[in-house]
Parts: structure tokens; C-alpha cells; sequence
């Protein structure tokens, strides 16, 4: 005879485990916001006032574009600087897509004064792994999937010492100054740079501690 369980918690997770830090923004309605809540995203320019507004299109997610100051334009949406991520035992997946390759920069995913994210450059063959720690550098791994405009779900966990990176599900890993643990926790943070009118598009994005 199947066990009745209390919770819909213990359906997944005995009640020994504690569930980690968890969110999920499905970027859908009329705006990112609602006035009967306290504010979740923060948005900012950069040398020249870029847009932040969710597309009239099915399915078009949330638009991020650039705005009028030319190549060192970028825009950012954070977590209005909650940091409820750890550097080293978390997860995050974004679906995203970008209006055009040509001179358009995006980096999604968590960060602080280290990260690790999708890194898109257009000006690079191949969507990247982006990592950073703090004490050691940067780096952009090179994925096997090449730059396009086109949807795709990128999923990315660290465990401080390795990032494996997911695109449609084929997995890719980098070992390169992988966060360790010597900065603060992260927030979800997007970035989009570049020249004008180059709009970064996100339908989906989820953020867990592992």
C-alpha cells in the first residue's frame, strides 16, 4: 500500500533535509513588477538610458535594450542586491535569446564581486562559460554551441570547484577560476552592453541553493 505522506514537502524531500534558498521569475504579464509586493528587481543604466519592459509577443518574455551611448552603453536588472546564493553550492537556469548578434554583450546568471554566468559576445564564434573568483580572475570558456539569436535554456551549478554549464541540454564544464567561497553570496543579475538598440530577451529564469 503506497504511504500517505503530510506535506507536499515530504512528496520530494524527507523532513530531515532542509530545503535550500529557491526562486522562480517566469517573466509573463503586464510588467516585471507588482505594486502589491515589495520590489524584487532593480534596474539601471549605464551611459545612456536603455528600456526595461516585457514584450507584446507571445511568449516574448521581458526586453532588456541598450541604450544611445554608443559601445560602452550597458544595462542591468539585479536582485535589488538580496544575496541569498551561495558561491559555491548553487544552481541557476535562464531562457533567453538576444535580437541581434553583431556588437551585443550579455551576461546572466548570479553574481557579486565574483560570478559565474552565460556569457554572450558576439563578437566570439560560441556562447561561453563565464567565471570569476576573486583572489585568481576571469575567465570565458568556450561552449560547442555557436552564437545565434536564437531561444535557448541555459542551466549552470557550481560546487566551488567545477561549473557545468547545459545548453538544451547538452552539458559543458569548465574548471577556470571557479568561485571557492572567499566572497559573499550571489543575487541573480543580467547585464546587456552594447551599442544602441541591442535588446537581450529573458522568459525564464530559476535560482537555487544546492
Amino acid at each position: 500500500m503506497t504511504e500517505v505522506k503530510d506535506s507536499l514537502y515530504e512528496q520530494f524531500c524527507p523532513l530531515t533535509t532542509v530545503a535550500g534558498q529557491h526562486f522562480v521569475e517566469w517573466f509573463s504579464g503586464a510588467d516585471i513588477e507588482n505594486a502589491s509586493y515589495p520590489k524584487r528587481w532593480t534596474e539601471s543604466n549605464t551611459n545612456g538610458a536603455g528600456t526595461f519592459a516585457m514584450s507584446s509577443s507571445v511568449d516574448g518574455g521581458f526586453e532588456i535594450t541598450t541604450g544611445s551611448g554608443g559601445n560602452n552603453t550597458y544595462q542591468n536588472l539585479t536582485f535589488n542586491d538580496i544575496h541569498q546564493f551561495s558561491s559555491t553550492a548553487s544552481g541557476f537556469i535562464v531562457v533567453s535569446k538576444v535580437s541581434s548578434v553583431a556588437s551585443t554583450k550579455y551576461y546572466m546568471g548570479l553574481e557579486n564581486n565574483s560570478y559565474y554566468t552565460v556569457s554572450f559576445n558576439g563578437n566570439e564564434a560560441y556562447y561561453r562559460t563565464g567565471t570569476r573568483e576573486s583572489s585568481t580572475g576571469s575567465s570565458q570558456t568556450a561552449t560547442g554551441v555557436a552564437s545565434d539569436n536564437a531561444w535557448h535554456v541555459h542551466k549552470l551549478t557550481t560546487d566551488g570547484t567545477t561549473v557545468k554549464h547545459w545548453i538544451d541540454g547538452v552539458q559543458y564544464t569548465t574548471t577556470s577560476n571557479v568561485p571557492t567561497g572567499t566572497q559573499a553570496n550571489f543575487q541573480p543579475f543580467i547585464q546587456v552592453y552594447g551599442n544602441a538598440s541591442k535588446t537581450a530577451s529573458i522568459r525564464y529564469f530559476e535560482a537555487w541553493n544546492s
